[in-house]
């Protein structure tokens, strides 16, 4: 008997071509994609979708009316990231201090082992201390990715309280935490309001589905975690939705090159509320999206203090006039 396919592999599988379809409504009007979202391109709105309390509001509301000028970026540190020069010996892999003077990030994606509360405690402490070491007017901010590892809340708690009582400056410093622990949020699945009470807790590999935000609200969770590998069409319904619920939204990477970074910067750049987007394509395939640097210069270089310099959405000749109203969310 063959396999069931996993949600996510079906999203990441239907992504290209939900994309595309995006893109060439677009291209056939000589506009963003962005902005054909409203009530003269579509005949439902999200009410059809997401309840009666978003009647007369459509996807194209959500997004902001123009992309902000500069993307703030999240900075990758993995798991076997070397922080200092001298840990990274003769490696090939840059250390975190590299980063730092290059390029001058402040926020930060730290991979934890999710197994080993001292070593997790440790790595928190320690990429702080090396940034602060470089930059030390820097105010770090750090966005922790357990990536479902946590065997349970009270590990997550425990992590929590370990950063208070060695570095009270680090806990300060965790912007959210990032799918603790398994993404079966179903029946038995257990709570993390206590968590939820003092850090956002933020949905990634779990939010294959409206449904599954209901199922986090339910559990405590505070967040989502939008990825354009998911779908354009899913990422905009569930930033709407998640809005609706005072969710904190963020925009996380699946290492994207190319042209998937012009995908997942657009989403970033649009949204209501501006933060750092995670990007570590320029960290582990640095040469892999030359041709679109090229064409995107401003884009696919860092400048200082993680910002992508410019996000630009290229201007068309005789675009026709389509405003409309925006439309509150609730």
């Amino acid at each position: 008997m063959a396999a069931d396919i996993p949600a996510l592999a079906h999203l990441v599988s239907l992504s290209p071509i939900d994309a595309a379809i995006h893109d060439a409504y677009g291209n056939l009007h000589g506009i963003s994609s962005n902005d054909a979202l409203g009530p003269d391109d579509l005949d439902w709105d999200l009410s059809h979708v997401l309840g009666p309390e978003f009647a007369g509001r459509f996807p194209g509301d959500v997004p902001q009316p123009s992309p902000v000028a500069q993307v703030p970026i999240s900075h990758t540190v993995g798991a076997t990231d070397p922080l200092t020069a001298a840990e990274a010996g003769d490696r090939a892999i840059a250390p975190l201090e590299h980063w730092l003077r290059r390029d001058g990030v402040r926020s930060f994606k730290v991979k934890l082992k999710g197994q080993e509360l001292a070593w997790d405690i440790d790595r928190l402490i320690g990429v702080h201390a090396v940034a602060r070491s470089v930059a030390p007017e820097l105010n770090p901010r750090i966005f922790a990715d357990l990536n479902e590892q946590a065997p349970s809340v009270d590990y997550v708690l425990a992590l929590l309280d370990g950063n208070a009582g060695s570095d009270a400056e680090v806990l300060a410093a965790l912007d959210a935490l990032e799918q603790p622990l398994s993404r079966d949020l179903t029946s038995g699945a257990p709570s993390l309001a206590d968590v939820s009470a003092r850090i956002p807790v933020v949905l990634d590999e779990g939010l294959t589905s409206l449904e599954a935000i209901d199922q986090e609200v339910e559990l405590g969770w505070s967040g989502i975690a939008l990825k354009t590998c998911k779908t354009q069409g899913l990422m905009l319904l569930a930033l709407a939705m998640a809005l609706g619920r005072n969710l904190r939204v963020s925009v996380q990477d699946l290492t994207n090159l190319g042209i998937a970074l012009l995908h997942s910067g657009g989403l970033a750049a649009r949204l209501p509320v501006t933060r750092p987007i995670e990007t570590n394509a320029r960290q582990y395939y640095p040469d892999t999206s030359a041709p679109e640097l090229t064409v995107f210069p401003d884009i696919y270089r860092v400048r200082k203090w993680g910002d992508l310099h410019r996000w630009i959405e290229r201007p068309r000749s005789g675009v026709p006039d389509r405003s409309h109203s925006t439309r509150p969310l609730p």
